[in-house]
């Protein structure tokens, strides 16, 4: 077993591997887990800092932390392609414009490859995790650009409500 984990060490996309590793039956720890789970982040983090050094000609580390989360979560599920011009990412990270960066990502046109619930989560992170003055702000923004903006972001309320009830259920 042992012998299988140092193997597997480092390497990416090795399907043989992972069976092996699944055949062997081992077991780790949530610990473990939650210790694999942010080496992974990291290790994109970085690889995020590159691509956006490489393509987007900006310092990662001065983004705004929403845009910086945005791009590792996009980086980290493979939603993030630097040399796309069409999504706007360019733009919002060149700026450092966090304002423009929820029509950008809220834009389903545009991630119309993207599962619709992966692109929820991320809109609706932004909208959770942004000051009420520049919710505000951004909404008006949006309206003016964006006719659809109001059912985009009915949708996006129904879906949350849905989910935390789903979640209160659980808890009671």
């Amino acid at each position: 077993t042992i012998d299988l984990l140092q193997e597997a060490a480092g390497q990416k996309g090795t399907k043989e591997l992972y069976e092996k590793l699944k055949n062997a039956g081992i077991e780790i720890t949530a610990k473990q887990q939650r210790i694999l789970f942010e080496e992974e982040v990291k290790m994109t983090e970085d690889y995020t800092k590159t691509l956006c050094k490489k393509y987007y000609n900006v310092d990662f580390d001065k983004l705004h932390p929403l845009t910086q989360d945005t791009l590792v979560d996009m980086c980290y599920r493979g939603d993030f392609k630097p040399k796309d011009t069409k999504t706007g990412l360019k733009e919002v990270a060149e700026k450092n414009d966090v304002n423009r960066l929820f029509p950008v990502v809220a834009n389903r046109s545009v991630w119309h490859n993207v599962p619709y619930e992966r692109f929820k989560q991320r809109a609706s992170y932004y909208i959770i995790n942004i000051p009420e003055q520049q919710r505000k702000q951004v909404l008006e923004n949006m309206a003016k650009e964006d006719p659809n903006v109001k059912e985009t972001l009915q949708n996006l309320k129904k879906d949350r409500d849905a989910s935390i009830s789903n979640l209160v259920k659980n808890v009671d």
